[in-house]
């Protein structure tokens, strides 16, 4: 008999990627404040290394001033590494929501594959096809992350970087005063962008974990809200059906009590993820300009650089789309639920069940929304929107340059 899935199978990658950033932490029998310190001291860790990596970017662009081209790929890196490090304060700032959300998801997949009943394969079919969707873009994601920061940590022996301004090449272009004469510093230095040392990531590894752990949390909590709205346009199907529980009035507050839980879930989601999604959006629409224009420069010199900065450009794409699809999937889905109504037989309900259906039908066409700031809608439509937006500031960066 196949062994079904459980919610840390589902949710593994995203497990151990949190955990690393401290944010999904184990709750032991080790003392409280002991936990606490450690964990604030994990914390200042990482942190600390992508400062470490952060600051010989600015000395970069400092000493580099007025080399448009040099300046423009350490700004990429630049915007990269904060954003990196924004998401992962987001996230810590907001732990209380985040511990409450994944204790939903954890109670919903539980009851949902314990279920018994005519319609429990059903809803197990429906989390699970959720779940395969979600998990299929966080593979695909992470590999497309850690792909490309392994080009740029092969780049300066690959001939990927053909600039002659800098003395020393580093996969994340950074000025080090130090290493101009020695190579055992400049060993150091380079080692402390990728290196594992004492089962601590060093800096370049823990942006592109702190990217994507931020990235796919988000992903996989919609498309597990989506999953659960799903269930319920099914059974709200079901009412009026020639079986007593189907028109029973109490399976009716069952389904509008399974309603208001996902839309206050939706609620957290949106409190915990608004403010890294904003600067997602920016800084998106900022790597996708300035990638877009490199990529231009490096066709004319020719060479394997620009096979970094395609990458490049793909992660950055990704990136905003993963925030921009599963909103769109929680707008349709949340829609949806309104005209499940409309496709039972709610003619056959007594009288004040349908009034509750009728509230229901009203409360499903004010869609559940996921915001970037609290007012840029993440959609499909609007993703199409930042491209556009995009390309028209590559366009007069290019005619500037």
């Amino acid at each position: 008999m196949q062994r079904r899935p459980t919610f840390d199978d589902y949710t593994f990658l995203n497990r151990w990627g949190l955990t690393f950033l401290g944010v999904w932490r184990d709750e032991g029998k080790a003392d409280r404040l002991l936990r606490n310190c450690l964990h604030n001291f994990h914390v200042l860790i990482l942190f600390g290394l992508m400062t470490l990596l952060l600051v010989p970017q600015w000395l970069d662009i400092y000493v580099l001033w007025g080399n448009i081209d040099a300046n423009t790929e350490t700004l990429v890196l630049v915007v990269f590494t904060i954003c990196a490090m924004n998401k992962l304060y987001c996230l810590l700032s907001a732990r209380h929501i985040f511990k409450d959300l994944i204790s939903t998801m954890e109670e919903n997949w539980k009851e949902t594959m314990s279920e018994t009943g005519p319609e429990a394969a059903k809803h197990r079919d429906i989390l699970l096809d959720m779940a395969s969707k979600a998990r299929v873009y966080t593979i695909r994601y992470g590999f497309l992350m850690y792909s490309t920061a392994s080009m740029y940590f092969v780049s300066p022996f690959m001939g990927m970087q053909q600039d002659h301004v800098r003395a020393r090449k580093y996969p994340f272009f950074g000025w080090y005063y130090f290493d101009r004469f020695s190579d055992f510093y400049y060993g150091l230095c380079y080692l402390s962008q990728v290196r594992l040392v004492d089962r601590s990531l060093m800096a370049g590894v823990s942006v592109g974990t702190s990217n994507y752990s931020a990235d796919s949390i988000f992903l996989v909590a919609i498309y597990h809200s989506c999953a659960q709205l799903r269930i319920i346009q099914h059974d709200l199907k079901k009412l009026g059906g020639e079986s007593d529980a189907s028109t029973s009035p109490g399976r009716v507050t069952d389904l509008i009590g399974k309603h208001q839980k996902e839309i206050r879930t939706a609620r957290k989601l949106a409190a915990l993820f608004t403010g890294s999604s904003f600067q997602q959006l920016l800084v998106s629409c900022a790597i996708i300009c300035i990638i877009g224009f490199k990529i231009i420069i490096t066709l004319d010199q020719g060479g394997f650089q620009v096979l970094v900065y395609v990458a490049f450009m793909f992660v950055a794409l990704l990136q905003i789309f993963l925030y921009c699809r599963p909103g769109d999937e929680l707008i349709t889905q949340s829609t949806a639920v309104g005209y499940a109504v409309y496709q039972s037989r709610w003619y056959a309900l007594d009288v004040p069940t349908k009034r509750k259906v009728n509230m229901m039908i009203l409360r499903s066409q004010r869609p559940l929304k996921m915001t970037a700031g609290s007012f840029y809608v993440l959609s499909l439509p609007n993703f199409t929107k930042i491209l556009k937006t995009s390309m028209s500031f590559l366009s007069l960066f290019k005619a500037i340059y």
